[in-house]
């Protein structure tokens, strides 16, 4: 065994590769360095490239359609013929401009993380471009109301006390109205009675005689003054409310309409009904016509009338088409109405024969700008954006930035070597 040691260490000896010569070293070692500076190159223009399109791919899903027409401050507000369901990455803006139409409890997504529901959703007037609308310490949950002009929205403002804001879409300037101060509001009730008018209705609960009552009072607000002063209860919403024209203030039941003056709160016409009302109904604008869908809780058959004397006597409308809601008149023989038919359509309705024409369709519950129902100018609609996901992208330019380092590392650290 041990004379066939040295031969065996001999035999391994000669099998061993020789010492490499100086150039061939050098080569190798330039090679190495190629291959780490082409890998991390590569690595780093790819991380580029692909940052770069995820950028550019986001900016142009956010971006508006631009064959879109342009927005419109003032004249006529034209109706899409679809409102489309906003996206919850749409932008978000406290001057959105005139708006034809809002649409209320849309939850919005933010990045990082976390989520706001019942957000505002505006539709801006002539562009259609949706986008999220800011309003400036809005309460919790608290309904707004379009003014038929399509500039103003209100709302109640939080805090510990009552008041309503109405914030200027056009100049994102909010104006406070304080109003029953001191009481503890549960329903909280806004109707536009003009463009520059605003029924406000509330109860709060009251202790009296060791009972629990409500309290109850509604006013009258205008823009840009403080004065404030009372209107008959039922103004801003009633057992069955009423879709008013511009200029009016309503005080409505069931079985009766009181046309208000929205300046001093003095009643200056009463109108009973025929029949029963259970849902939302409209008057025109000369106040002599009313329009209301039957049955409460789903569809139901068309009714109008002529007011004669104080009085209406209410007929159904030639057909047997159904409708969920008269929205109001749009001129003296044709009402505005939503209509179900698997997907909810707006309609003009011809009172007189039955017949009706499709206006807009909608995939979402619309509030359009009083003014235009009037004498309705349909647009074809635009198709809002549809933002990506930018929850995804985030957590792609973390990883990037890892890369990014990584291959500079591997540069530098190649280069230390070298």
């Amino acid at each position: 065994m041990t004379t066939q040691l040295p031969e065996r260490l001999r035999s391994l000896a000669d099998d061993a590769p020789g010492p490499l010569s100086p150039v061939g070293l050098w080569h190798a070692g330039r090679r190495r360095h190629r291959r780490r500076v082409v890998t991390a190159a590569a690595v780093v223009g790819a991380v580029v490239a692909l940052t770069a399109g995820a950028g550019f791919g986001d900016y142009r899903s956010r971006r508006p359609d631009p064959a879109a027409p342009p927005a419109t401050n003032s004249g006529p507000m034209a109706i899409p013929d679809r409102f489309y369901e906003p996206s919850p990455w749409l932008p978000s803006t406290s001057k959105p401009g005139r708006l034809v139409a809002v649409i209320e409890g849309v939850t919005q997504q933010h990045v990082p993380w976390g989520s706001s529901n019942d957000r505002v959703v505006g539709i801006a007037a002539g562009s259609q471009r949706y986008s999220f609308i800011d309003l400036p310490e809005r309460a919790s949950e608290s309904d707004v109301a379009l003014a038929p002009d399509g500039h103003h929205l209100a709302y109640w403002l939080d805090g510990p006390s009552n008041a309503v804001g109405v914030l200027d879409v056009t100049t994102g300037r909010l104006e406070r109205h304080p109003v029953l101060a001191g009481e503890h509001l549960l329903d909280e009730n806004l109707r536009w009675t003009g463009a520059s008018t605003l029924a406000v209705e509330a109860n709060w609960p009251v202790v009296k005689h060791a009972e629990n009552t409500f309290g109850e009072e509604a006013l009258a607000l205008t823009l840009g003054s403080p004065r404030v002063h009372s209107l008959p209860l039922g103004t801003a919403f009633g057992d069955g409310a009423v879709a008013q024209p511009s200029g009016l203030a309503i005080m409505a039941s069931q079985r009766a309409v009181d046309v208000l003056d929205p300046d001093t709160g003095r009643i200056i016409q009463h109108i009973s009904l025929s029949r029963r009302l259970p849902r939302t109904a409209a008057l025109d604008a000369s106040a002599t016509r009313i329009a209301s869908a039957l049955e409460t809780n789903r569809p139901g058959a068309l009714v109008v009338g002529r007011v004669r004397h104080g009085h209406v006597d209410l007929a159904p409308v030639p057909g047997d088409r159904t409708y969920a809601a008269v929205l109001g008149w749009a001129d003296a023989s044709h009402v505005v109405a939503d209509r179900t038919t698997g997907h909810v359509e707006l309609v003009r309705v011809d009172v007189k024969s039955g017949r009706f024409q499709t206006l807009s369709r909608l995939d979402a519950a619309v509030e359009i700008a009083g003014e235009a129902l009037q004498h309705p100018v349909v647009a074809p609609s635009v198709v809002p954006p549809r933002p990506w996901n930018r929850r995804p992208i985030l957590a792609w330019s973390m990883v990037a930035l890892a890369l990014l380092g990584w291959g500079v590392f591997l540069v530098r650290f190649s280069r230390v070597r070298r």
